[in-house]
C-alpha cells in the first residue's frame, strides 16, 4: 500500500472528511495530490484505497465481476459504524419501535441497482430499463416543460431570487413525481425526506438532531412508498410505479423490499443529483455573464455546457466498490475484500485525459463528442436515469435563459456554501439579481 503518512494528502483529507466548508466547496487540490501519487493512496480515515485517475476509475467501475457494488455507499466497516451511531442515538426511543427491523437500522439484504451485482442487478435493472425506455422518457417532455414554465413564472417578476428554493429544489422533485406517478402536491414531502436522508451521505458525524431527522425520513418515506406500491399492484396506472409494482412487460419478479428500494433510489437520484447539477450550472452562469449571454444566443450549446458541468462539478463525487479477489490498480496490490473509493470528480479533472482539465472545454468542440466524463459511471452500472437527467436539465436551462432576464450572483461565488458532504456536491443556495446596467 502507498505510504499513508503523506502529510499533504493526510491534511487535505482531514479537512474534506471533516467537512471544512472551503474544502467541500473546492476539493480539487486533494484530488490533484491523489492523482500525483505513484500508486494508490490508502485512506485510514475511510478504511479504503482511493482511486483518483480517469483510467483507473473507469477500469474499476467497468468491471463488476472484480469489484462488487454491494457496499456502494461505503465500506462494510463504514456501514457498521453508521448503524452503531444510529442505535446509540435512538436505539431505545419508542418512536422507532416499529421500524428497527428495516434499513438503516439493519443491513439491507435484498440489494438492487447501484448496490446489486450479477443476477440481482440484471433482474432489477430489467424493470428499470423499461421504466426509462426512450419512449417513456420522451413522453414526459411536455409535462417537464410545463413544470419549468410554472416555476419560472413564480420568479419572473422579482428583482432578486434564490434559485435553490425557488427552482432547483421543487423542479426535479416535480419531474420525478410526474415520472413515477406521485401526486404533484406531495413533492415537498419527498424533497424533505430525501434531503434529510442525504444528511447521512458523505458525513461521518451527524448531530443527534440530524440523525433523528434522517431516521424519521427513512420511516415516513418507506411507509408512503410501500402504500403507493400496494395500491398500484392492485390498480395499475400508466406510470412508472405501476411498472415497478407489477413488473409489466418483463419476466422479472421483484420482492416488496426490492420494489421499495428501487423507488427510493430513483427518488434520491431524481432529487439530489439533478438538483445539485442544476444549481451548480446556474451558479456558474451567474458568475460568468459572458458565458450566460453566449448560451442565450446559442442554445444549441446548452447540452455540451451541461456535460461540462457534469465533468467539472460532479453531483456525486465518489462511490465505493469492494475487490472480490486479489488484484492490482496502478501498480498497487489490492487484497480481496478491500474497499476502494472511486472518485469520479477526480477522474473528470485528470490532466492525463483532458486538456486544461480544471477549466471548461470549448463547447463547440464538445457538441460532437460530449458525454466523455465519468459522472454517470461506466459498464452495467451506468446511470439508468441519465436520459431523463439530460432531458430535464436541458429543458430547465433553455427555459430559464429564454424567459428570465440576464442575472448575476448576489453573493460572491467563493462565499456560496456547498452541501456538507464529501460524496454529494452542490451549492446550498444560488442567490442572484437582475443584471445591473
Amino acid at each position: 500500500m502507498t505510504d499513508v503518512s503523506n502529510p499533504e494528502i493526510e491534511k487535505l483529507e482531514h479537512t474534506l472528511v471533516g467537512l471544512d466548508p472551503s474544502m467541500v466547496r473546492c476539493p480539487y487540490a486533494y484530488y490533484g495530490a491523489l492523482r500525483d501519487e505513484p500508486g494508490l493512496y490508502y485512506s485510514q480515515a475511510l478504511g479504503c484505497y482511493v482511486v483518483s485517475r480517469f483510467d483507473d476509475v473507469s477500469k474499476v467501475v467497468s468491471d463488476a465481476d472484480l469489484f462488487t457494488s454491494r457496499y456502494s455507499m461505503g465500506p462494510p466497516a463504514f456501514a457498521d459504524a453508521d448503524r452503531a451511531r444510529i442505535w446509540s442515538a435512538a436505539g431505545t426511543d419508542p418512536e422507532f419501535a416499529d421500524c428497527r427491523n428495516e434499513p438503516p437500522w439493519i443491513e439491507q439484504e435484498e440489494r438492487t441497482l447501484v448496490s446489486a451485482d450479477g443476477e440481482a442487478h440484471a433482474r432489477t435493472r430489467k424493470v428499470v430499463n423499461l421504466v426509462f425506455a426512450p419512449r417513456r422518457v420522451n413522453r414526459l417532455a411536455p409535462r417537464i416543460e410545463e413544470i419549468s414554465a410554472e416555476l419560472i413564472e413564480g420568479i419572473s417578476h422579482r428583482d432578486s431570487w434564490d434559485f435553490v428554493p425557488s427552482f432547483t429544489q421543487p423542479y426535479p422533485s416535480l419531474v420525478i413525481c410526474a415520472a413515477l406517478g406521485v401526486p404533484p402536491e406531495d413533492w415537498h414531502l419527498f424533497n424533505g425526506w430525501i434531503g434529510d436522508i442525504a444528511r447521512g451521505v458523505g458525513s461521518l458525524n451527524l448531530s443527534e438532531e440530524d440523525q433523528y431527522r434522517r431516521l424519521r425520513a427513512h420511516r415516513d418515506l418507506s411507509a408512503y412508498v410501500r402504500a403507493m406500491l400496494k395500491s398500484r399492484a392492485l390498480e395499475p396506472r400508466d406510470d412508472l410505479v405501476s411498472v415497478i409494482a407489477t413488473g409489466a412487460g418483463t419476466d422479472a419478479h421483484l420482492s416488496a423490499n426490492e420494489q421499495l428500494d428501487i423507488v427510493i433510489q430513483l427518488l434520491f437520484a431524481g432529487n439530489e443529483t439533478t438538483g445539485n447539477l442544476l444549481a451548480s450550472a446556474l451558479l456558474r452562469l451567474g458568475s460568468d455573464l459572458q458565458l450566460q449571454s453566449r448560451l442565450r444566443s446559442q442554445p444549441t450549446l446548452i447540452p455540451p455546457f451541461l456535460e461540462e458541468m457534469l465533468r467539472l462539478e460532479s453531483p456525486v463525487q465518489a462511490l465505493f466498490r469492494t475487490a472480490t479477489r486479489d488484484t492490482y490498480i496502478a501498480g498497487t496490490a489490492i487484497p480481496a475484500g478491500s474497499a476502494v473509493m472511486v472518485v469520479f470528480a477526480s477522474g473528470n479533472r485528470d490532466p492525463a485525459h483532458f486538456t486544461d482539465a480544471d477549466n471548461m472545454q470549448p463547447l463547440e468542440r464538445l457538441s460532437e463528442r460530449a458525454q466523455v466524463h465519468l459522472s454517470f459511471g461506466r459498464g452495467v452500472h451506468y446511470c439508468v436515469g441519465a436520459p431523463l437527467a439530460r432531458l430535464d436539465t436541458r429543458i430547465a436551462l433553455e427555459q430559464i435563459l429564454g424567459r428570465l432576464p440576464m442575472f448575476e450572483l448576489d453573493t460572491p461565488e467563493e462565499a456560496v456554501e456547498r452541501k456538507p458532504s464529501f460524496i454529494l456536491h452542490g451549492p446550498e443556495s444560488v442567490k442572484v439579481r437582475r443584471q445591473r446596467p
